[in-house]
């Protein structure tokens, strides 16, 4: 027996926060990528991005 009924408009909005923060997130890397690119310094690109961001960028293959 499930204990909590099912809100379909929670649901939606739930989806729509999540993928909006996966696009933030890839924009992110996408924007230091681009960075990376244009020889902006390491210590540069870490006064406006966390080292985890900065690595997840360096690891993402997706051109």
């Amino acid at each position: 027996m499930i204990l909590t009924e099912y809100n379909e408009e929670q649901h939606i909005k739930n989806e729509k926060n999540i993928s909006y923060d996966d696009g933030f997130n890839d924009g992110k890397i996408e924007a230091i990528k681009n960075m990376i690119k244009l020889n902006v310094p390491k210590d540069k690109i870490l006064e406006c991005y966390s080292e985890a961001e900065y690595n997840a960028a360096i690891k993402d293959d997706r051109n």
